[in-house]
């Protein structure tokens, strides 16, 4: 194994490891340039802290007439710590002097009673109504026109679809006061539905029946008087 031979020393330590003196070097800070510089950075330092303005702008010049005044108009603006806006603002006041003005005013305020302002839904003239009595319908014997009837015979039916009110009348020479029976039916000729009313003639033969705020089709009589008598009736309705 070969090894190399060198005349110089050197300094080791310990583990052998060779020491290395370093020269330190001193900025020369008599250089006017360096100097200044050093200043100018020293003035920004306050405590441990360096001082730096984010933004720097110029100075407005308030000195200047417009700028002064449009600042007065703000100044002017300002009530405590806010500032004073008006929403709308209009110009003109209305002269109520004129007599149009006036009498419009005068109208309005006639409308007011205490703080409320008064309304008429509609507003028309009056209409006039008169009243008459309805025509009936019906002709004298459309039941039984002086007919022979006996106990089980019909008369003939009376179509009263349009009618709420039926007033029957009508004479028999049955005076045994046998009762007569009404009868309705949905359709013309249809089956018969007895309901709810009969009709008992008085001593002379006569008989009446009002029915009101009924709906029936057809009408229809039923005799039950065992001798055969003559009948007339009629059916008035509307």
């Amino acid at each position: 194994m070969s090894r190399i031979v060198s005349n110089s020393t050197f300094a080791v330590n310990s583990n052998l490891e060779q020491l290395v003196s370093v020269a330190n070097t001193s900025l020369n800070v008599a250089d006017t340039t360096a100097q200044g510089s050093l200043s100018t950075i020293a003035g920004a330092v306050a405590g441990t802290e360096m001082q730096v303005d984010i933004v720097s702008a110029p100075t407005l010049n308030v000195s200047d007439s417009a700028a002064q005044a449009s600042l007065t108009t703000l100044a002017g603006a300002v009530s405590g710590s806010e500032v004073q806006v008006d929403i709308v603002s209009s110009s003109g006041t209305i002269s109520t002097s004129d007599s149009a003005a006036q009498s419009s005013l005068g109208t309005i305020a006639g409308a007011v009673s205490g703080s409320e302002m008064q309304v008429d839904i509609v507003s028309s003239a009056t209409l006039p109504v008169s009243m008459t009595n309805a025509n009936n319908s019906g002709s004298s014997g459309n039941l039984v026109n002086a007919a022979s009837k006996a106990s089980g015979d019909f008369s003939s039916e009376v179509d009263t679809r349009n009618a709420k009110n039926i007033t029957i009348t009508g004479v028999t020479t049955d005076t045994s006061a046998n009762k007569i029976e009404l009868f309705t039916a949905h359709t013309s000729g249809g089956t018969k539905f007895k309901i709810s009313f009969d009709i008992y003639p008085d001593s002379n033969g006569n008989f009446f029946e009002k029915l009101d705020g009924i709906a029936l089709n057809y009408l229809s009589l039923k005799f039950s008087n065992s001798t055969p008598a003559t009948v007339t009736a009629t059916a008035l309705f509307n």
